[in-house]
C-alpha cells in the first residue's frame, strides 16, 4: 500500500509540476506580448517626440522671421516721427502743441517749407511736482520727405 500511495503522490506531484510548467509558459508568453506592446508604445512616443521637436524648431524659426519683419515694420512706421524734448507743458490742446512744434521747426531748425502733420502728442502721463520736467513730444509727419 505504501508503494501505491507513493505512486499516487508521485503522480500528483507530476500533475502539479506539469500545471506549473504550463502556467510558466503562459506567463512567459504574456510577458513577451506585453514587452512587444510596450516597445511599440515607446517607438510611437519617440516618433511623436521627434515630430513635435521638428515642429517646434520650425515654429521657432517662423517666429524669428516674423519678429524681424515686425521690427522692420515698426522701424518703418517710426521713420516719419520726430521726438522733441524741453517743450513746456503750457499747451493744453493738441492743436496748440502742434502749432508750437511747427514754430520750433520753422524758427529753430530753419525749415521754411510747409509741413503736413498727421499727429502730435506727449509721451507718458502728466508729471506732478514743484518743477516737473516736460514730457517728450512726438510729431508724426504725413509724408516721409517732410
Amino acid at each position: 500500500m505504501a508503494t501505491s500511495d507513493s505512486a499516487q503522490i508521485l503522480e500528483g506531484q507530476r500533475v502539479i509540476l506539469s500545471k506549473i510548467e504550463n502556467s510558466e509558459k503562459m506567463l512567459a508568453n504574456r510577458i513577451d506580448r506585453m514587452e512587444q506592446e510596450f516597445q511599440k508604445t515607446i517607438d510611437f512616443v519617440c516618433k511623436q517626440q521627434k515630430e513635435n521637436t521638428d515642429r517646434i524648431e520650425q515654429l521657432e524659426m517662423q517666429f524669428r522671421v516674423l519678429e524681424r519683419r515686425l521690427i522692420d515694420q515698426e522701424n518703418r512706421s517710426k521713420r516719419d516721427n520726430l521726438v522733441f524734448s524741453g517743450i513746456p507743458e503750457l499747451f493744453d490742446t493738441q492743436e496748440k502743441l502742434t502749432a508750437e512744434v511747427l514754430r520750433i521747426i520753422s524758427e529753430k531748425m530753419n525749415v521754411k517749407q510747409q509741413i503736413s502733420v498727421e499727429r502730435c502728442h506727449r509721451l507718458g502721463g502728466v508729471r506732478r511736482g514743484d518743477r516737473p520736467k516736460p514730457r517728450l513730444t512726438v510729431i508724426k509727419f504725413s509724408f516721409y520727405h517732410d
